[in-house]
């Protein structure tokens, strides 16, 4: 029996190595994409990336369990009243979409303008004001 339950851990394990995995990419590519900030902005947000990456991954698991098992449960209080409700994933997950959407906002925002380019159309606007 130990033997098996040794297994159960190391499959467990690899598991969590592969979330660590994919946060820890999910880490880079923030960083990748949010590296014009200002250093000392950078600094401070730096923490909001590394839980803005954390809730992606764990969204990605939490929408996978709710694909297996569904939105919502069924519940039962005695003998007459039953229904039901959102599952306890669901809600989680509508809770943490809100919590992650902020933390990008925030990145987002924190960002510099990025430089564009003048679309034909935006020169031709441009020429015409200057007439």
């Amino acid at each position: 029996m130990g033997g098996c339950q040794k297994e159960g851990g190391q499959d467990q394990n690899m598991a969590d190595l592969s979330k660590e995995a994919r946060i820890k990419n999910e880490k880079i590519r923030l960083k990748k994409i949010f590296k014009n900030i200002d250093e000392n902005k950078f600094n401070t947000l730096e923490g909001v990336m590394d839980k803005a990456a954390f809730m992606r991954i764990m969204l990605d698991e939490m929408e996978k369990q709710i694909i297996d098992q569904g939105w919502d449960d069924e519940y039962q209080n005695g003998e007459t009243q039953k229904g039901t409700k959102a599952s306890p994933a669901a809600q989680l997950h509508l809770s943490m979409t809100k919590n992650y959407l902020a933390a990008m906002k925030l990145l987002v925002e924190s960002a510099p303008p990025a430089e564009r380019k003048n679309s034909k159309l935006a020169a031709m606007r441009a020429e015409s004001e200057d007439d």
